[in-house]
């Protein structure tokens, strides 16, 4: 929620992942909500979002690959094939 919303927090994540925050975008805030878009400088966003994810921040959604959702899909495909042998 509002209350535990830090922008210095977002910024620090982005930087301690090496990459550079070049724009953000407030899209939605609300009492229990905030919604943000950031525009990073790095292309492999996978140990940024990761970072995030251990913070307890929610990614809604990225516009490059999530390996780590990837590899999940994956193994639950596998699994589902498992199951239904």
């Amino acid at each position: 929620g509002q209350q535990d919303f830090s922008f210095s927090q977002v910024a620090q994540i982005v930087e301690s992942n090496d990459s550079k925050l070049l724009g953000a975008f407030i899209s939605n805030f609300e009492e229990d909500t905030v919604e943000i878009t950031l525009k990073l400088s790095e292309q492999n966003l996978n140990s940024t979002i990761q970072t995030f994810r251990r913070y307890g921040y929610n990614v809604l959604t990225n516009f490059h690959l999530d390996t780590y959702l990837n590899t999940l899909k994956e193994r639950s495909e596998y699994l589902q094939r498992y199951l239904n042998i």
